[in-house]
């Protein structure tokens, strides 16, 4: 089996849950390609820290505390030894929020290897042509 431990942005539906409800909503032969096309998921869930606290960046690492809009500045995105700073005007979308983060396990029956290790070119087109088959599958049957 195969733990895969992740930070997800505590507003996303978590990948158990996607995988579930393709499941539910799928006919014998949609099932059949979501078994081939997906990973077979043992349990997952968000990580509780204690009894009831999430781990998550709001209420565990920040205590329900807020940045204020005016100290958000000291706050900057750091690369290596650099510190990158970006005005709030320049700042591209995706970095104008911060996105409280909710700490999220799942668990994987199969055992996989990375499209970085596959040795043939082969052996990439076939992982990235069922990338796209699984793909099309989950629009297919969840949109």
């Amino acid at each position: 089996m195969v733990l895969k431990d992740i930070w997800i942005n505590s507003d996303r539906t978590r990948e158990g849950n996607i995988i579930t409800s393709l499941h539910a909503a799928a006919d014998d032969e949609d099932k059949d390609l979501i078994e081939k096309h997906f990973l077979t998921t043992i349990c997952h869930g968000d990580v509780w820290t204690e009894l009831d606290i999430v781990d998550d960046t709001a209420k565990a690492l920040m205590r329900g505390l807020n940045i204020a809009a005016d100290h958000d500045f000291l706050f900057q995105l750091q690369s290596g030894l650099r510190i990158i700073h970006y005005e709030p005007s320049s700042r591209p979308e995706f970095l104008r929020e911060v996105k409280h983060k909710t700490h999220y396990r799942i668990v994987f029956k199969e055992i996989c290897t990375t499209i970085d290790r596959t040795r043939s070119l082969s052996g990439v087109m076939k992982v990235l042509t069922e990338t796209v088959s699984g793909a099309f599958e989950y629009c297919t049957v969840h949109l």
